[in-house]
This record gives C-alpha cells, sequence and structure tokens, in this order.
C-alpha cells in the first residue's frame, strides 16, 4: 500500500528493490490487473486510472461469501495475537500469578467437615461434634479464583477500543460484514481466555487440593465458562461504550452485580424481591452454584452425607419443581 501511494521520485534499487512501482503508470497496470483477478464490475473506466471512488452508477464489486471473509479475519486475527508476543505473555503471566497466589494462601485445605480435637470431645456423636471451616474455605477458594477471573479480562479493554476504530473505517468501507469480524475476533479471544483460564485454576485447585469430589474436569469446565462470559461482557462494553471510561464504569459495575448475587457475600434468598432478579444476568451466580454442588455434593464423612447440605445452599431453584444442577 505505501509502495504505492509512493511514486513519482527516484528510487534507487538498493533501498527500493526490483521489483517495485516507480510512476503513476505502474499504478494504473497493478490497478488494472487487481480488477481482472477480483473480476471487479466497473461501470467508470476512467476510475482505474485516477483510482477514485467507483461512480453511484457502479454496480460494485463481487465480495467475498461469509465464509472467506471469516477465514481472512480470522488470520488476520492470529497474526494481530502472534505479532504481540508481549501482551499474550502479560496476560499469561497475571493469570500464572493468580493461580500461585491463591493456591499458596490455601494451600491443601482440611478434608474433614468436623474440627479435629484431641480432648473428650472426640468422643462425642458426630452430629454433636464441631464443625470446621473447611467448607467455607473451600467456597472462598471457588469464589475468590473465579471473581479474579471475572476482573482480568478488563486488563484487555483497551485493545478491543483500539481494534474498534479500524473495524469502523473497514466496515464502513464495506470490506467485510459485521459477523465475520465479530465471530473471527470471538474465537481468538477464547482460545487465549480458554489457556488462562485453565493455568490459573489448575494451578490454584491442585495447590488447594480440590475439588473434595474429585470432579475436576467439571469444576474447570465451569472456570473456564465463567471466564469467557466475563470476557464477553468486557468485549460487549468496549464495541457499545462512546470512550473507555464509560466501558469501565459499565464493567465495574457488572463485576459489583456479580459480587452480590454470587451467593456467597449475600444469600440471593434475602435480597429485596424487586431487585432479587438481578441474580440472573450475573454470570457468577451460576458459576458459584456449579462449582459448589461439584465440590461437595455426595461427599461424606463417616457415612454421613454433609456435603449434600453445603451444596443445598447453592443450588439454584426455578420454581415448579425444576433445579439446575452442574
Amino acid at each position: 500500500v505505501l509502495d504505492c501511494i509512493t511514486v513519482g521520485f527516484e528510487k534507487p534499487e538498493d533501498q527500493y528493490g526490483t521489483h517495485t512501482l516507480r510512476d503513476e503508470e505502474g499504478v494504473e497496470r497493478l490497478a488494472l490487473a487487481y480488477q481482472q483477478r477480483a473480476k471487479l464490475e466497473v461501470c467508470d473506466d476512467d476510475w482505474v486510472g485516477r483510482l477514485g471512488p467507483p461512480t453511484a452508477r457502479c454496480r460494485g464489486s463481487l465480495r467475498p461469501g461469509r465464509l472467506g471473509q471469516y477465514w481472512t479475519l480470522q488470520k488476520q486475527q492470529f497474526r494481530i495475537a502472534l505479532r504481540s508476543p508481549g501482551t499474550i505473555a502479560a496476560r499469561v503471566g497475571l493469570h500464572l500469578l493468580i493461580g500461585i497466589l491463591i493456591g499458596s494462601v490455601y494451600y491443601n485445605i482440611d478434608h474433614s467437615f468436623l474440627q479435629s480435637r484431641d480432648d473428650w470431645g472426640r468422643f462425642l456423636p458426630l452430629q454433636l461434634q464441631q464443625q470446621s471451616s473447611m467448607p467455607k474455605d473451600r467456597i472462598g477458594v471457588l469464589f475468590l479464583l473465579c471473581l479474579s477471573q471475572t476482573v482480568t479480562p478488563n486488563c484487555a479493554m483497551s485493545f478491543f477500543l483500539d481494534d474498534r476504530q479500524y473495524y469502523s473505517k473497514e466496515a464502513a468501507a464495506r470490506l467485510y460484514t459485521a459477523l465475520p469480524y465479530h465471530v473471527a475476533n470471538a474465537v481468538t479471544e477464547a482460545l487465549i481466555c480458554v489457556v488462562n483460564a485453565l493455568l490459573a485454576s489448575g494451578i490454584a485447585t491442585s495447590m488447594a487440593g480440590l475439588p473434595l469430589s474429585g470432579n475436576w474436569g467439571f469444576t474447570m469446565l465451569i472456570m473456564v465458562s465463567n471466564h469467557l462470559c466475563a470476557s464477553a461482557m468486557v468485549q460487549m462494553c468496549a464495541r457499545l461504550s462512546p470512550n473507555q471510561d464509560v466501558a469501565y464504569v459499565i464493567s465495574a459495575g457488572y463485576i459489583i452485580l456479580c459480587m452480590l448475587f454470587a451467593n456467597v457475600l449475600v444469600k440471593v434468598d434475602s435480597v429485596t424481591p424487586a431487585l432479587a432478579w438481578l441474580r440472573w444476568i450475573c454470570s457468577l451466580f451460576f458459576a458459584m452454584a456449579g462449582l459448589a454442588e461439584v465440590e461437595f455434593a455426595g461427599t461424606a464423612e463417616h457415612g454421613i452425607p454433609v456435603g449434600d447440605a453445603v451444596a443445598a445452599d447453592f443450588l439454584i431453584h426455578l420454581g415448579h419443581g425444576i433445579t439446575l444442577h452442574e
């Protein structure tokens, strides 16, 4: 592109090479070759020479189909990601640090629902023995891990905003439609998010000794899904907001809603009915319900299914006897 617009002056071969455009005639020949290659339908022959926009009488060009647009845009997104290794390394390093920090703080959590005692109290019936803080500790790990991965996509907010200006210009020039662009962008971001979520969640859960039920696959699946939802929310704020400040405000408001309706800090059953409906738009509400069930459902202490009682506090009841499970 730069070669096309820098013509009409001397171009030494040792600097510009032998294959370069040196005058306007060369540009016209290039435009003519492109016209034949792309099978353009141009009604104004003079347009090829002056490289101006086609007149209103022209029918336009044969634009590639949506699949071709998507594949071209997908390769472009991959190139952008690979050409910014520092950005990817920073995001991956952030999640690596999160996993190590949370895993170190909650390293090797106790597996017993009962508080260990060395006095005569250990001979009491199980129903009379004091419960340990293990269930709350495990819920704390899951909540902190999910919350941190709900916040981290905001670190990429500026990249989405910068990319939006290029999309606006290219879409206005009718280079491609909106759907292939957004799908390619979402696929690229999803791949990065999956790697980050697996890295942070895998390290933290392994160091902390989660899940208690041993169903590690479901735990990772829910963690990754929650991170993808958070990333999609950040992208939506960046696409729809007029500037970065508004985008951050909307995203921060959503994170606060997720914290309130995660059923950890505040039980959603105690929330004012007029506001209780907000839980249905919070991804953390569904993530914590699934993670708590995967963590505790089916676990027992000396044959007593204590874990089911903990999981029951997070189950999502839709009414009419319908309950959402993991």
